[in-house]
């Protein structure tokens, strides 16, 4: 089979996973009510994936990696030159990359999905805040404490937004970042 076709599969597959979830739990969804949903048979499911669990875990890793790509540059960031009208480039392409991809963020985070991608996200949030911490030599009395609360901060305004965007402007995001970031910098929690 070609690898587009594949790919095309595959995608269809997640949305229609995705689809289902919005409506009942994880638990109430069988293969042949995807393979339904998405006009294939039990086989060419197979051929893709293992079992439903094995869609939610391809869509948090992927989602996961891209995620981590996304901030591979943070440690190195010099927060003191951004305003609050220019974010941190990657906070603007995290925001982009959860809108584009919202309701599959919405499947992961949800109770369906259980706490597994909420605390990668969140772990790599905090080794990027670890790094940060280690490039600009700050000294901090309780860094893990420190850490823990700004990766969950941020990981708070990512999640809030996602469910707020159409009432909250990317502008009030970036102001909240901005603050977070400046507060990091010149530790003014």
């Amino acid at each position: 089979m070609a690898e587009s076709t594949k790919k095309d599969a595959r995608k269809i597959i997640k949305t229609k996973f995705v689809d289902l979830l919005y409506d009942r739990p994880i638990t109430h969804i069988r293969v042949s009510d995807l393979c339904s949903e998405s006009r294939l048979s039990r086989t060419s499911f197979y051929n893709y994936y293992e079992s439903i669990h094995s869609i939610l875990n391809e869509m948090s890793t992927d989602h996961l990696s891209r995620l981590k790509s996304i901030n591979s540059d943070f440690f190195c960031a010099d927060f003191k030159k951004y305003t609050n009208s220019r974010c941190v480039d990657f906070f603007d392409e995290t925001l982009s990359y959860i809108k584009n991809n919202k309701n599959e963020f919405k499947v992961l985070l949800s109770n369906n999905a259980g706490n597994s991608f909420l605390n990668g996200w969140k772990n790599i949030i905090r080794y990027d805040l670890i790094k940060k911490v280690n490039h600009e030599k700050i000294e901090l009395k309780n860094e893990d404490l420190f850490v823990e609360m700004l990766s969950t901060a941020a990981l708070g305004c990512y999640c809030y937004w996602m469910d707020n965007y159409e009432h909250v402007s990317i502008e009030d995001i970036r102001s909240n970042f901005h603050q977070l970031s400046q507060g990091f910098i010149y530790r003014n929690f």
